[in-house]
């Protein structure tokens, strides 16, 4: 609504929430059955602001899922009924499609990602990570910010890594070979406490382990 928030509860049948670590956004469907014309005068157009609030018997607080419509499909009206499922993603998906990076870029995976998250992307969210090895330097071309930061991902080189230099079998020159490993690149991925980037390392490092 223009001046308060429309409570549309009595409408939803139903909420399928997605969280997926390979996603750097999440995203949900939400099933509307509207049989008293509540939306009728405001017509959805996209990018309309929806908060989800979920009570459990865990804590006192409610959780919150906050998201932005982008889509509005299987539609079907019967008996003064109208049906349809309505798509939602966080507004930083829908910022990031519209979003050209420019300047130089320059530090740590973990260093840029952040402030593509907060800059670029004007997120106020929390940004979770943990440290990477190797600085970077490059420009963006007109990327888009998941763009850059799913190519930084994939190059990224986490601490639990080993980097070895030895040198070449060849004795005709005294050139060293570098090694990475251990190191198999990091994910990004938005969940409900907000933005991580963590190595496969660590994600799949169990307490004790060698």
């Amino acid at each position: 609504g223009k001046d308060k928030p429309i409570e549309i509860k009595q409408l939803v049948a139903a909420v399928n929430y997605v969280e997926d670590i390979t996603s750097p956004f999440i995203s949900a469907t939400m099933e509307v059955v509207d049989s008293g014309g509540l939306l009728q005068g405001m017509p959805i157009q996209g990018g309309e602001k929806l908060l989800i609030q979920v009570d459990t018997n865990i804590r006192d607080e409610a959780f919150e899922y906050s998201f932005v419509i982008w889509k509005i499909g299987n539609r079907f009206a019967k008996q003064k009924k109208q049906s349809y499922t309505v798509g939602l993603i966080s507004e930083e998906a829908l910022v990031n499609e519209g979003t050209r990076v420019l300047t130089r870029q320059e530090g740590n995976p973990e260093q840029i990602v952040e402030k593509l998250v907060q800059k670029s992307l004007n997120s106020s969210k929390p940004f979770f990570s943990e440290p990477s090895k190797f600085q970077v330097k490059f420009l963006p071309n007109r990327r888009r910010p998941f763009d850059i930061i799913s190519s930084l991902a994939i190059k990224a080189v986490s601490t639990k890594g080993s980097y070895n230099s030895t040198n070449s079998s060849d004795t005709s020159n005294d050139e060293s070979i570098e090694e990475i490993r251990g190191s198999s690149g990091f994910f990004f991925w938005e969940s409900r406490r907000g933005y991580n980037f963590f190595s496969v390392d660590a994600l799949c490092d169990e307490p004790g382990g060698t």
